[in-house]
């Protein structure tokens, strides 16, 4: 069979662009729901330098619904390290404040305790979305409905009355009911079915949208 041939294996239910954390877990919510998918990323592989590091309520409450929330908590520092955010005049200087967070071993502790009625049974998590995008990566190969195409950009889409054509990787062509963009901010799929972004081109604010550096330290005098 030519790579760029169609026929009957080169077809799903659903076709997710992007493997970061959103492609993955929702080719997960949909494997637990039987849906076959094919997932596309241009990278070989899953994240491999240091990115996002914040997994909010919302995501834990997803991530348990998967079964992997005690999973993806085990992830990132020591169970009894302090997540505090602290101001120094320097590194080895005066503390000017200190806002405190509990460890993750003290956030399952107050899970543990949770009434019925708690509006946040899991609390948000920090872990890096390499070490997370890694697991749900991990979990995705092993489903029965999931089929994982890293190293496969997707070239271009064409939708019509019955569902979507894709053709991906070295011009491999497959069809789909449904087409999903989780390819982040810069998204492809996004751009090519001319959706743009709304509310100010460019934003001023200099703590959130100017320059950052992010420098990693271990010192592990600092702070006793």
């Amino acid at each position: 069979m030519n790579a760029g041939s169609q026929s009957p294996a080169n077809t799903t239910e659903v076709i997710v662009v992007g493997g970061g954390p959103a492609g993955l877990s929702l080719a997960l919510h949909l494997d637990m729901h039987g849906v076959d998918t094919v997932l596309f990323e241009t990278e070989p592989t899953t994240r491999w330098h240091p990115k996002g590091n914040t997994n909010n309520a919302r995501t834990m409450e997803l991530f348990r619904k998967l079964g992997i929330a005690d999973a993806v908590r085990t992830l990132g520092v020591p169970a009894d390290h302090p997540f505090d955010i602290a101001f120094f005049t320097r590194f080895n200087a005066f503390e000017i404040f200190r806002g405190r967070t509990p460890s993750r071993a003290e956030r399952l502790a107050l899970r543990a305790a949770a009434g019925p009625t708690d509006q946040v049974v899991e609390p948000p998590h920090r872990a890096n979305q390499m070490y997370v995008e890694r697991q749900l990566f991990e979990r995705a190969a092993k489903s029965a409905h999931v089929r994982l195409k890293f190293g496969y950009p997707v070239q271009s889409f064409m939708q019509d009355d019955d569902g979507v054509t894709v053709t991906a990787g070295n011009g491999e062509t497959w069809r789909a009911k449904y087409l999903v963009g989780c390819d982040g901010s810069r998204s492809q799929v996004r751009r090519s079915l001319g959706i743009k972004y709304g509310g100010e081109a460019q934003l001023m604010d200099v703590f959130l949208s100017g320059l950052f550096i992010a420098v990693h330290l271990r010192i592990p005098v600092l702070y006793p």
